[in-house]
């Protein structure tokens, strides 16, 4: 069996409740490979599994370690890749997952010394956000020369790495996908649906323009007086949200519920009837991937309603799977929500939807996509060292 480490470079040293496609990823992989996963930016690293510190971080140890990087000269991520290093050759691993750009950077000169491929799995803000992509952008280079196979979320995210960096031959599509077994269980989709309860899930950010939702909804219940909004999630713009809905008098309209569990999610999205994903370019540049939980609300069996953006317009059909609208138009927005609450859309949206979702989007087919694109970088480094070795005795 081989072995695979999986590299996330992540504050706190965990992987976020709200990357569950990165959970998925470990678990899928963890089915065909000895799977060794290190959370935590450089220096700072976590052996996830195992619970342990990869290098200690109690105090003694850390000024160790900085003497020796004064004394040598080093970067933190030079001392940081010769543990890397030495780790993996330890551990005898076949293939490294990377999963965001900045953790492939961190890990590509390890890789490229030891001849394990790489695999770099790209998500969204890595490849989108131009701050980010200006500060990588000769790492990104270097790592895509490196690199065995990148993959990107959506098809618009694999247009702009090609643009930006090239490499096309090495750029894969494949998006992450969500767990079917949500439709088979006591949350399933005969669960009797509230006609006017609309949803939203996702974290308060820029990118998802909740604030533009929260304005677009006001016209909804002035023509719908019925309609309920709840909005799941947390982050730097709740307060405004806050403001938003006090300012247009929405208090018995909308409900900010904050981050919740997954199976809580889950249940609201089985009784609402309509699911909002009002993603937008952010002023930085960032944008979605291709979001799970739009692909789990439809899997649920909601109308969903979501801007043409990112890799939202590769699994949404408009009028026939879901309905679409521009960007920052929150005029459609409002008009495409009434229209769905007064039953003025395509009735069967819902169910081909739900149908689509389950028939293409599973994290089974999407994770198996993964699974054999890692076994043939690996078969293919053995049949090149083979090569080599056969060479190497011909020449002797």
């Amino acid at each position: 069996m081989y072995n695979i480490a999986v590299v996330l470079n992540a504050d706190g040293r965990t992987i976020s409740n709200s990357a569950t496609f990165i959970r998925s990823h470990i678990d899928c992989l963890k089915e065909e490979f000895n799977v060794m996963t290190l959370v935590g930016n450089p220096g700072q690293r976590r052996l996830l599994d195992e619970e342990t510190d990869f290098q200690s971080l109690r105090f003694w140890p850390r000024a160790f370690r900085k003497l020796l990087r004064l004394i040598c000269r080093q970067t933190i991520r030079q001392q940081d890749n010769a543990a890397l290093e030495k780790l993996f050759r330890d551990r005898g691993i076949h293939c490294c997952l990377a999963e965001y750009g900045m953790s492939g950077v961190g890990v590509m000169e390890v890789c490229n010394r030891l001849e394990i491929p790489l695999v770099v799995h790209f998500h969204g803000y890595d490849a989108y956000r131009h701050d980010l992509f200006e500060t990588y952008r000769n790492d990104y280079s270097r790592m895509f020369d490196i690199a065995s196979r990148v993959i990107a979320v959506s098809k618009d995210m694999k247009m702009r790495l090609e643009r930006e960096i090239g490499f096309d031959e090495k750029l894969l599509h494949n998006s992450c996908g969500f767990n079917t077994t949500i439709t088979s269980n006591e949350l399933a989709y005969d669960t009797p649906k509230d006609p006017y309860a609309v949803s939203y899930v996702g974290r308060l950010t820029p990118k998802k323009d909740p604030v533009g939702l929260i304005k677009a909804f006001a016209s909804v219940v002035k023509a719908v007086p019925e309609a309920r909004l709840t909005i799941i999630g947390d982050g730097e713009l709740r307060s405004q949200c806050e403001n938003e809905i006090s300012k247009l008098a929405l208090q018995n309209d909308v409900v900010l519920l904050g981050t919740k569990d997954h199976q809580e999610v889950l249940g609201i999205l089985s009784t609402s009837s309509v699911f909002i994903m009002n993603s937008v370019t952010a002023e930085t540049g960032d944008k979605e991937g291709t979001p799970v939980s739009l692909m789990e609300a439809m899997a649920l069996g909601n109308t969903v309603i979501a801007t043409r953006h990112g890799g939202i317009v590769d699994i949404v059909e408009h009028g026939e799977t879901g309905l679409l609208y521009n960007e920052f138009d929150y005029d459609s927005l409002s008009t495409l929500i009434i229209s769905a609450l007064t039953g003025k859309t395509n009735s069967g949206i819902p169910a081909n939807g739900r149908n689509y979702a389950i028939t293409n989007l599973s994290d089974a087919a999407k994770n198996n996509v993964l699974k054999n694109t890692i076994l043939e970088c690996i078969e293919q480094a053995d049949g090149l060292r083979h090569t080599i070795n056969q060479s190497q005795e011909k020449v002797a």
